[in-house]
């Protein structure tokens, strides 16, 4: 009988922390989100082993929305003209990446590239949402 009672004990903390666990968990949003490119030139084929300073700016609401957060990479692209980017991560320009508010509104990612002779434009996306476990 008292291996029953400390067996349920066991049981019933155990399932405790795990509820704590995993509601402290799902209540946190990433501090940086993962964003890849190929980068080409302007006969359209990849750019291999190439430094480029890449901006990201977060738009709020629409593509040209108000600016809430900017920030700056340099990158080297592999073999295929790829880079691989953590947005979040970068040299802060504008805004508090930690921050936004992820929930209220639509959120726009421009991304500007700089080959050197100043940032062009490489167009404007909207951030949706991705379920992940």
């Amino acid at each position: 009988m008292k291996n029953k009672k400390i067996f349920f004990a066991v049981c019933i903390l155990a399932s405790a922390i795990c509820h704590v666990t995993s509601s402290s968990s799902f209540a946190q949003a990433p501090q940086a989100f993962k964003y890849q490119s190929i980068i080409r030139n302007a006969a359209g084929n990849p750019m291999a082993t190439q430094t480029v300073t890449v901006r990201a700016t977060i738009h709020d609401g629409s593509a040209t929305g108000t600016l809430v957060y900017q920030e700056v990479h340099v990158a080297t692209t592999n073999q295929f003209g790829l880079i691989n980017l953590s947005i979040g991560g970068g040299t802060l320009v504008l805004g508090n990446f930690s921050t936004i508010a992820w929930g209220a509104g639509a959120k726009f990612i421009e991304i500007e590239a700089n080959f050197g002779s100043g940032f062009l434009a490489m167009g404007t996306s909207q951030l949706l949402s991705v379920p992940y476990a």
